[in-house]
């Protein structure tokens, strides 16, 4: 089943049935396992959804037991993410974050000129102290949303509160100390070739990953079939 297709299906399902595939999602989230394997018990679970429901039934209940064992018993032989999936996640998370914080340091300073820098021949003057005071407070937040949400399960609107409230402490801890020690410096940037490289380089550490995440899906399988056939050479004899 393609995304588009995949798509298609949920947007048939019932509400209850999309919440309960949004949280199997989030717990096979926690598990780290390897991208390609993850999508295919996707797949498969929306399909079962979409039976368990042209017969009448929900989905919660034709699993016969709770989410979170569920997901355990489903994931107990599934491949995990190797160290080289990881450190390419990881990357692409952080790259991410780093990339969308000049742009949003931008776009507030066309809502509310008074707050930082000048904006003058395509360019964003803007005070180290300024991009300082963001980095540190988003950096560090950004990093443990991305473990915590690869650890455990968790529900999306806790993150997000989280989220907001050590990035206010941080901002407001960072403020006055980054101010006094780099006031005077201002930085010429390019919002546009900020976004160019980050984005550059988030489509790299996105493809890689992808890449990675599929030879090691396709060894998994190729091992599998081995096993199979073994065992079904020693059945003949």
């Amino acid at each position: 089943m393609k995304r588009r297709e995949q798509r298609t299906v949920r947007a048939g399902l019932s509400a209850d049935n999309r919440r309960v595939l949004r949280r199997i999602e989030r717990f096979l989230d926690s598990y780290s396992l390897n991208e390609v394997t993850q999508e295919e018990i996707v797949t498969d679970l929306t399909g079962m959804a979409l039976e368990c429901q042209q017969r009448g039934q929900p989905f919660s209940e034709a699993m016969g037991m709770d989410e979170a064992v569920f997901c355990q018993e489903l994931v107990a032989s599934c491949p995990r993410e190797t160290r080289t999936e990881r450190a390419l996640a990881a990357l692409r998370w952080m790259t991410a974050w780093i990339g969308c914080i000049l742009p949003v340091m931008f776009l507030l300073e066309c809502v509310f000129p008074w707050m930082s820098g000048d904006i003058a021949d395509g360019l964003y003057y803007v005070p180290l102290s300024f991009l300082c005071k963001y980095l540190a407070a988003v950096l560090p937040v950004a990093a443990g949303m991305y473990i915590f949400k690869r650890l455990t399960y968790c529900s999306r609107s806790l993150v997000w509160t989280l989220f907001a409230v050590v990035f206010l402490f941080v901002f407001i801890t960072v403020s006055e100390v980054s101010a006094r020690l780099m006031s005077t410096v201002i930085l010429p940037l390019s919002v546009w070739l900020w976004l160019w490289l980050f984005g550059g380089a988030f489509a790299f550490f996105h493809i890689a990953k992808r890449c990675v995440a599929l030879t090691v899906a396709y060894r998994q399988k190729r091992k599998l079939l081995k096993g199979q056939e073994r065992t079904e050479e020693n059945e003949s004899f």
